[in-house]
């Protein structure tokens, strides 16, 4: 039995539309038929939806039929594929930049510690000979 599938690449905006007509449907189960409109034997593309779902964890396949997982529920719960993808790309950014400025800081800390190593006898230096100057100062007046 073969039908003209209603999917032509794998992209967000399907999986999000796949993942809320399982959410939908009773039970969070379907037949892959009524998911993609084909049956899966022998259709790469519907192969690579399954496979890219079940790799997320967002699916279950038992045989012929399709049902969500807990991760699946809760993605649709919290909005639909897209809102979780926009999400993680938030969280990404902002591991990102927080590891930017631990790298900087890093970095500074670095060339603090190498200033300080080459100069730590000039403040010493420069220190007791203050100390003499202002000393002989208060004895000479």
């Amino acid at each position: 039995m073969r039908y003209e599938s209603r999917y032509t690449e794998i992209n967000d905006q399907n999986i999000h539309d796949i993942l809320n007509e399982l959410y939908q449907s009773k039970e969070n189960t379907k037949f892959e038929s009524e998911l993609y409109g084909v049956m899966s034997s022998g259709n790469n593309l519907i192969n690579s939806f399954d496979k890219h779902l079940i790799d997320s964890g967002l699916i279950y396949k038992n045989q012929e039929v399709r049902t969500l997982t807990e991760a699946g529920i809760q993605v649709c719960k919290e909005g639909g594929w897209l809102a979780y993808k926009s999400r993680e790309a938030k969280v990404n950014a902002e591991n990102k930049a927080r590891q930017k400025a631990q790298d900087d800081k890093l970095m500074y800390d670095a060339r603090i510690s190498k200033y300080l190593y080459k100069t730590r006898w000039w403040p010493l230096i420069i220190s007791i000979a203050s100390g003499i100057v202002a000393l002989f100062a208060l004895f000479k007046s």
